[in-house]
């Protein structure tokens, strides 16, 4: 063992020397880490006293890396090799040097990830244990451990298992944890005086994991031992809160840094968050303590200034607020003075804009934007200020929104008077209105419920659109009044020369000297354009020519712009999109340009793959101008195939994989723009169905819509069996996999609608198999509902009869069972306009134009009945605005680069029967034509069907002009 120990020390004083010998020492330590025990030889060489502290601390890390990799694969080490290493583990860490307690700590809790509690009961007991230790040090490592380990419980979903192991947990810790926290105040008390600074640290560092412990211990249902022990906990709460380190003490409690929080702030802010979990969850049983505590937590907010280090106490104990006066115990703010007091003392003062934030917004404009447009998950002190302001709006609406509009005016009177030296008063004033007046907001059209006694429209014209065109400002005023503006944009419903105002001064700050400026006007700009009325744009095609020119302008010289701010921005790119989508055909005087831009970038962007929201509007960019071109001047085809071309090209031949879904998404544009096929798209069709190619996921759906392509532009060349054996091939693959099994049925729908049932009848009862097999093997409500939308294809394309005899083929006597069960049964979890609209005419082919079917009345009636609720029944299907909404243009995340995306301007029509107008007055038309060839059927039908569908098809065929 020896011998391992030095080559082990060795090794590890080599990884923190030069490039070769770090590498040596690496690729020794991989060596030994493949010998059995290799982790008992790191904790025996961690328990050694002649090795260097330095070398310890990389084999700590080294260790806990082992465990990490190791444990969870149980050959990897043996059933004796972990019981050694968990019965060593423990007081080795608590032993150990701080630096190097970490990490043990670390992979304690990697273990514990793991055994915790059933492989492993005598953990807690051995760590609880050390509560009782008169070495703070010792207690601070056994509590740190423990708190990583309970950590777990924060996020837990209560249920039978969690609360089986909580009790277990509880019985072993909860009394020694609630007897050291009482000792650990106790001792503060006694030893205030005389406390040094590293007896301090190791001390308060205990008390914070004990506040931890209480939270994660507390976060599942209130423990009974808790709720007796009350009065104890939070009585030592309060003095923590209230507690006042001597001088000697204060730069290790509260650090001289102003944005850095101190140790004592961080137990307050533990502290608080165990306040707000009790006010939240259990407030029945905090009323008691809630008096006191709002009165401390509220004089705290007061006097914790504005420095950074205190942001997270401040938004903690403003969170502390904003629970209690929107819960059962509100009414202790329902006096005038105390909400005078908060809106003005807690509320104002944290809405102010600080030099932090200011330096925020010139030196880090992305992330400005980031936090105080978007909304991201950091909390800032304005949008917890903000969050105050809506609750104490749930209760007292009436009273708060006078006092702040009171408030508001003073500011904007204050403003007014100098507005170069007082310009943060308007500022805070755009804010708080903004919070005062927004009640509920949607991603896509921005607010949706605000508060009616909020002048959002008057505000607008007298103090923000004034300000979008005065340059002699502060940016950050003009940055208020376009957020303004990006917030209330559905409530703006201005007049066509207000809104000739407004787009005016929106273009112009996209050259502002402000990045922050230039993406507020880029991400309200694309706002607005989105926004629908009734399903119609309200900045119509029309409107948008007027400042087409000068806004591509503005928004290409910020894409060109290779400063940090700009590059890659997903704002100015998703604008970009907006504009050139909403041109529609008037986008062909700036298509050239605008391609070639893009294209520029697109070259860029592959050689560093990195921003996939920018990444995803940027080819909708490019399809949207290529699309809109092509439909507007079909001979531009050429010039933009020479201009896409050679950009797919490189995507696919450097197997760029995270951008070749929407390179076969372009693909798929230029060839349905075709009327004939190019050679060179020809060329490369076998290439596309090379099985491999199918088989990372987020090509499918991509490679999918292609096919789709070529079988509709060339479809001679598809019915080919050189070519239409692997598309079946393709087929089946994607069939047998149930992430993409509709994929099959997308495929197939274009083969039935285009290619034609004599090429494929050869084929079908191989298909019919296959699709059979498949749902006996894995019914899903996917694929029933896949397959319904398949055969309602077929029986609008090429009639009942002949997909009766398809399935026939399969096994005599099927079809029936099929048409009744797996097509009428499903069809009413159809979604979609189009695809309803599919079923319904499917439905009534059904009913009226297979006479094999009138001699089974139940399934005639039956379809009948589906056909009318197809018609009758609301579609639970989104409105046009959140559609928009919903797009894939809208809904790009920033996580992975690799899944796929769908380009919403490369798709084709959902309907494949356009020909077909209106649905309703097909099934009146062809029920009629049938009733009237067949009078015999009308007693049967009346005394058959349903009275309310009986009586909406007669009132469906008065309309229409036509009577039973």
């Amino acid at each position: 063992m020896e011998e391992v120990i030095k080559s082990l020390a060795f090794y590890l004083t080599q990884t923190c020397a030069s490039d070769q010998a770090r590498k040596q020492g690496e690729e020794g330590l991989a060596q030994l880490a493949k010998q059995p025990q290799f982790a008992l030889y790191m904790l025996k060489l961690l328990g050694e006293p002649a090795v260097e502290p330095s070398v310890k601390q990389i084999g700590a890390i080294v260790f806990k890396n082992f465990i990490k990799d190791n444990w969870p694969a149980l050959e990897r080490i043996s059933v004796q090799e972990r019981n050694q290493v968990k019965t060593t583990l423990v007081s080795l860490m608590l032993t150990s040097p701080a630096k190097i307690q970490a990490q043990l700590s670390a992979s304690i809790s990697l273990i514990a990830k793991y055994d915790f509690p059933a492989k492993w009961p005598t953990l807690l007991p051995e760590l609880v244990g050390q509560f009782q230790a008169t070495d703070w040090m010792v207690i601070n490592g056994a509590l740190y451990t423990t708190a990583s380990i309970f950590k777990q419980y924060a996020s837990a979903i209560k249920s039978d298992e969690v609360l089986l192991e909580l009790k277990y947990v509880l019985g072993i810790v909860q009394e020694p944890l609630t007897r050291v926290f009482l000792a650990a105040n106790q001792f503060l008390q006694a030893q205030a005086a005389s406390l040094t600074a590293d007896l301090s640290v190791n001390l308060f560092m205990s008390i914070k994991f004990m506040v931890k412990i209480f939270f994660y211990l507390n976060s599942v249902d209130l423990p009974e031992y808790f709720e007796d022990h009350m009065t104890d906990w939070f009585t030592g709460y309060r003095s923590l809160l209230t507690y006042s380190p001597p001088a000697t003490l204060s730069e290790a409690l509260l650090t001289p840094s102003d944005d850095k929080p101190g140790l004592l702030h961080k137990i307050h802010t533990h502290i608080i968050k165990c306040l707000n979990l009790y006010l939240e969850k259990y407030e029945e049983e905090f009323t008691p303590f809630m008096g006191t505590f709002l009165q401390d937590v509220w004089g705290m907010i007061v006097k914790a200034g504005d420095a950074l280090k205190m942001d997270n106490f401040v938004n903690m104990a403003l969170k502390f607020l904003n629970i209690a006066c929107t819960g059962t115990n509100y009414t202790v703010f329902a006096n005038e003075d105390a909400i005078r007091n908060i809106c003005r003392n807690i509320v104002v003062p944290n809405m102010q804009l600080r030099e932090c934030d200011e330096e925020m917004f010139e030196d880090e404009p992305r992330e400005y934007v980031k936090l105080d447009m978007e909304g991201s998950d950091t909390a800032t002190r304005r949008r917890a200020a903000a969050e105050l302001v809506k609750a104490l709006r749930k209760n007292f609406e009436k009273e708060v929104t006078a006092l702040f509009e009171a408030d508001i005016g003073a500011m904007l009177q204050n403003y007014a008077a100098s507005p170069a030296q007082n310009w943060k008063s308007k500022d805070v004033a755009i804010f708080l209105l903004i919070a005062l007046a927004v009640k509920a907001a949607a991603t896509s059209r921005g607010t949706s419920k605000i508060n009616t006694l909020v002048p959002i429209a008057d505000f607008y014209k007298t103090q923000v659109l004034p300000e979008l065109a005065n340059f002699s400002l502060p940016a950050v005023i003009r940055a208020d009044c376009i957020k303004y503006v990006f917030t209330f944009r559905l409530q703006l419903t201005l007049t066509e020369p207000e809104k000739q105002q407004l787009f005016s001064a929106l273009t112009r700050c996209l050259g502002d000297k402000s990045a922050v400026v230039q993406m507020y006007a880029a991400a309200t700009i694309e706002r607005l354009l989105a926004l629908r009325d009734k399903g119609n744009p309200r900045y119509s095609k029309e409107f948008l020519c007027q400042f087409a020119k000068d806004l591509l302008a503005g928004l290409s010289a910020s894409l060109r712009n290779p400063d940090s701010s700009h590059a890659e921005n997903e704002y100015f790119m998703k604008a970009m999109m907006r504009v050139l989508s909403s041109l529609k055909e008037s986008v062909v005087p700036y298509a050239i340009e605008s391609l070639q831009l893009l294209v520029q970038l697109l070259g860029q962007a592959c050689a560093n793959v990195r921003n996939p929201q920018y990444n995803h509007f940027m080819f909708e960019a490019i399809a949207a101008t290529a699309k809109n071109a092509l439909a507007a001047q079909p001979a531009m085809l050429p010039t933009i195939e020479g201009m896409l071309q050679p950009a797919i090209q490189t995507i696919l031949q450097k197997e760029i994989t995270e951008f070749s879904p929407y390179a076969f998404q372009l693909l798929a544009l230029l060839i349905d723009a075709s009327t004939q096929i190019n050679a060179s798209y020809l060329a490369i069709l076998p290439s596309l169905l090379v099985p491999a190619l199918w088989d990372r996921s987020a090509n499918v759906p991509a490679l999918v819509r292609l096919l789709q392509a070529y079988i509709r532009r060339a479809t001679a060349q598809v019915a080919d069996e050189k070519i239409l054996v692997p598309v079946l091939g393709v087929y089946q693959k994607l069939l047998n996999v149930g992430s993409t099994d509709h994929e099959a049925f997308f495929l197939l729908d274009s083969l039935f609608l285009h290619v034609g049932m004599p090429v494929l009848q050869r084929y079908v009862g191989t298909i019919f198999t296959l699709i059979f097999t498949r749902l006996s093997a894995k019914p899903t409500i996917k694929l029933q509902k896949s397959f319904a939308m398949f055969i309602a294809t077929l029986f609008v394309k090429h009639g009942p009869e002949t997909v009766a005899a398809c399935i026939e083929s399969v096994q005599a006597g099927l079809s029936a069972q099929v048409i009744d069960s797996l097509f009428l049964g499903n069809l009413q979890k159809i979604q979609g306009r189009a695809e309803r609209k599919t079923c319904t005419l499917a439905a009534t082919r059904l009913a009226c134009d297979w006479p094999a079917v009138l001699a089974n009345l139940a399934l005639w009636v039956k379809a009948l009945i589906a056909a009318h609720r197809l018609i009758a029944d609301p579609l639970l299907e989104l409105t046009p605005e959140d559609e928009d909404a919903l797009g894939a243009a809208d809904v790009v995340t920033s996580g992975s680069t690799t899944s796929y995306q769908r380009l919403a301007h490369t798709a084709v029509a959902d309907d494949p029967f356009l020909e077909v107008p209106d649905a309703k007055q097909y099934f009146v038309v062809a029920l009629h034509r049938l009733l009237q060839a067949h009078r015999e059927l009308v007693p049967q039908l009346q005394q058959a069907l349903p009275a309310n569908v009986a009586s909406d098809i007669a009132q469906w065929f008065a309309a229409a002009g036509l009577s039973l």
